[in-house]
């Protein structure tokens, strides 16, 4: 990890420098978490660490009783199977639900923001996702988040987000040389969207959904086999 610069919001700076390296394989399943060391590698003082520690946990990417017992959470096969069958059932709905909205020319003007960022992340990754493999996978994020915003019903986030960014390391290590064709499939999901079609938007995230967990299948039973 590189030591941070004085940026404008530095705990979402550690934030992001720590799900890097937890993306990575820097930080390691299992691995515990030690503030002050945290902090002398990132150069920065012990307190935006223990904010951004704080922050990883509450979304389940570390485990542990306080910021000062912390491991980076371990990955479970069958969980994360699991966490991939709801997400293709509630992000879908997600997605149905947005494009009704945008049928039903429901969208605010901070809808519209969102839009915007969407636009930005497909347009991106598109050019560069398999070059920057770790910015692709935080859009990722984003990019799902933003949708389930959209579809104007909060529990959808409430309850896939303490369950998703646990399983973000094997998608990671899955799709490596495939970030550009997932954002060609962020592309059609947004389009539906806008286009109000709630039944091709819902089938099309179903369908992405499906396809990151076959491939992250194939690039487990790899290491099964290996």
């Amino acid at each position: 990890m590189q030591k941070l610069t004085k940026p404008l919001d530095l705990v979402e700076s550690v934030k992001t420098s720590l799900f890097d390296a937890i993306l990575t394989g820097t930080l390691l399943p299992g691995e515990k978490l030690q503030q002050e060391k945290l902090a002398e590698m990132l150069g920065v003082s012990r307190q935006p660490v223990s904010h951004a520690l704080r922050i990883l946990a509450d979304q389940g990417i570390l485990t542990g009783l306080n910021s000062k017992s912390l491991t980076v959470a371990e990955l479970d096969q069958t969980k994360m199977m699991q966490i991939f069958e709801v997400r293709a059932e509630l992000d879908s709905y997600a997605a149905k639900l947005a494009a009704q909205r945008s049928a039903n020319n429901e969208f605010t003007p901070e809808d519209h923001e969102t839009i915007d960022r969407l636009h930005d992340h497909v347009n991106y990754n598109m050019v560069v996702g398999n070059l920057e493999v770790n910015r692709s996978v935080r859009d990722d994020i984003d990019f799902h988040e933003l949708i389930r915003k959209l579809s104007g019903n909060p529990y959808i986030h409430d309850t896939l987000a303490p369950h998703l960014l646990h399983h973000y390391r094997l998608i990671y290590l899955s799709i490596s040389n495939k970030a550009q064709e997932i954002w060609t499939e962020h592309a059609n999901i947004l389009n539906a969207i806008l286009d109000g079609d709630e039944l091709q938007a819902r089938s099309l995230v179903r369908e992405h959904i499906s396809g990151t967990a076959r491939r992250l299948q194939v690039y487990w039973n790899s290491l099964n086999h290996g």
